[in-house]
């Protein structure tokens, strides 16, 4: 199942538990995020009928982002948004020690997460996500898991309807200016949208069939799956050492083989799979240029004149993992003949289908992913590895998109009024995954919240994030005054005393000089501030410990 970012792992799993609802009367939920989500639209249905709601205008990316407050709120429900966002919402809720739940979700995935103060860890306790990229040359030439196979065929498959759009946009631009067209082909000019046309003109035509469809899923699927893996040997034989004198082709790096084709019959799994292969890439061509289907689905093989491969001479292949996809794409030559009759003479626009079948294109991923494990001997990707790379494809940062599955954002949507009427009436709330092959609620995924990390400062005190000590100054409250007070009350003996990164007070020369001075000296209290949170450490067993984030009132 997909962890969507900025997700806690579980400690346990438990049943689900039902709440009484009308534990939510009179409370006031505020709500941050993605409100144009279908998870919001879930939600606010729910919502409505048990307990007030307000949406809060939160936003992190503005030079002047507007400032929520949350202290009229019992409860706070973050949709998706970015990670940014969500620690800035974490952090308020820490500061004001008010719930928080997370909502996120990705096509049929998604997790609903609670925090609760002294229960749960915080959600600042959350680690930063890692953007997970593999390097280019991996993806392109040198793949050694099914998940590597499965980015590889997702990118290459949304080639097709990237040049399929660049084409319209070309032919919209230039169709009714032919004449400037011409002047900019015959200077040398490639205009941008030019070699996406003239994929369309020289593979298909201006009048293309199911069998111009079949015979280029034909090709395609030899140069993918066979002058791939011929390519890669012929510059890299199977002798092939590196500068240390091991072999070349040792792991991670997997010595490809063409694959085998068997298309004329169905009479084995191998041999259907193939036949299959080539008939969901055929239609898919069908379906972007809008060309009638035979019901019977008919495969001319025969007519298909499939090109030899021909090694290239001074072939470069990149294997440095730090060079980018852009440094490692360089200019190729380009055959424009023909494409101002092209543009001139194709119907535009042609009536796609390709939104409509999303069948055909998650089923010709995982056909692709198969086949690009099978060149490399790599176990073909389970379905769970498939739907990961759809889903995440589909959203974003932990955010909904038009594609979010509608039973998942109504399910996510009832667990969390659940574990908010549960919370707020004294519970600890709980979290749920939802996997990506979710079908029904068995599939759900739920867990007990992480306990809070407690700090031992003596054996009668014992901190968590979630507390936070309050100290009323005065103008005349020297340091000394200041620690003699953490000690009177708390019997912790400060040693060290800090304003974010700035030193306020540590045991040695200059700091130390300071300790019979005003506190509010080192503390520059700007208009309108009431209170400035100081770091504090203290003496320990052997080491020193952190105390709670210490409000100093002025």
């Amino acid at each position: 199942f997909l962890l969507l970012p900025g997700s806690a792992p579980m400690s346990s799993t438990r049943v689900i538990k039902q709440v009484d609802l009308k534990k939510l009367d009179g409370k006031k939920i505020g709500l941050v995020g993605n409100t144009g989500s279908n998870l919001f639209t879930s939600l606010t249905k729910v919502l409505k009928n048990d307990c007030q709601y307000e949406i809060l205008q939160e936003n992190c990316e503005s030079d002047e982002p507007k400032k929520s407050d949350i202290s009229p709120f019992d409860l706070i429900i973050c949709l998706g948004g970015t990670f940014d966002l969500r620690q800035k919402m974490g952090n308020k809720c820490l500061d004001q020690r008010k719930p928080f739940i997370v909502l996120s979700q990705q096509g049929r995935a998604g997790c609903m997460e609670s925090f609760v103060p002294d229960t749960s860890i915080s959600y600042t306790c959350v680690p930063d996500p890692v953007e997970k990229e593999f390097p280019h040359c991996v993806l392109k030439s040198f793949p050694y898991t099914g998940h590597q196979a499965v980015v590889w065929a997702d990118t290459k498959l949304k080639t097709y309807q990237k040049k399929f759009n660049a084409r319209n946009e070309f032919i919209k631009e230039h169709k009714d200016n032919l004449s400037e067209l011409g002047r900019q082909l015959a200077a040398g000019t490639i205009p941008p949208g030019a070699r996406d046309t003239q994929f369309f003109n020289l593979n298909f035509g201006l009048a293309p069939t199911w069998q111009d469809c079949v015979r280029v899923a034909r090709t395609k699927m030899e140069k993918y799956f066979v002058h791939k893996a011929l390519e890669l040997t012929t510059v890299f034989p199977a002798d092939t050492l590196l500068n240390s004198g091991a072999p070349f082709w040792s792991w991670p790096k997997l010595m490809p083989h063409p694959v085998t084709w068997a298309f004329h019959t169905k009479q084995d799994q191998e041999e259907n799979y193939h036949h299959e292969t080539l008939l969901l890439l055929a239609t898919m061509f069908a379906n972007l240029l809008g060309i009638s289907i035979p019901a019977d689905k008919r495969v001319d093989l025969g007519e298909v004149d499939v090109p030899k491969f021909v090694p290239k001479r001074d072939k470069s292949i990149v294997t440095d993992e730090s060079v980018s996809k852009e440094d490692a794409t360089g200019s190729t030559e380009l055959d424009l003949t023909g494409l101002c009759n092209y543009v001139k003479s194709v119907s535009l626009p042609p009536t796609g289908q390709e939104d409509a079948d999303r069948s055909t294109k998650e089923s010709l991923l995982a056909h692709f992913a198969g086949l690009r494990c099978d060149m490399y001997g790599i176990p073909r990707p389970c379905a769970s590895i498939l739907h990961q790379v759809v889903n995440s494809a589909s959203g974003g940062e932990g955010s909904t998109c038009g594609h979010d599955n509608a039973a998942v954002s109504l399910q996510l949507a009832g667990q969390c009024v659940q574990a908010a009427a549960d919370i707020l009436s004294g519970g600890e709330g709980w979290s749920v995954w939802v996997p990506a092959f979710y079908n029904n609620q068995d599939n759900l995924i739920l867990a007990n919240n992480l306990p809070p990390k407690y700090t031992v400062v003596h054996e009668d005190l014992k901190t968590s994030i979630w507390d936070t000590w309050q100290v009323q100054g005065n103008p005349s409250f020297t340091i000394q005054q200041f620690i003699q007070h953490i000690q009177d009350q708390y019997k912790a003996k400060v040693c060290s005393v800090f304003l974010g990164s700035k030193i306020i007070y540590i045991p040695m020369p200059p700091w130390k000089n300071r300790v019979n001075e005003p506190l509010e000296k080192y503390l520059k209290k700007g208009p309108g501030q009431d209170f400035a949170y100081l770091t504090l450490m203290a003496e320990g067993k052997g080491e020193e410990v952190s105390l709670p984030k210490t409000k100093y009132y002025f």
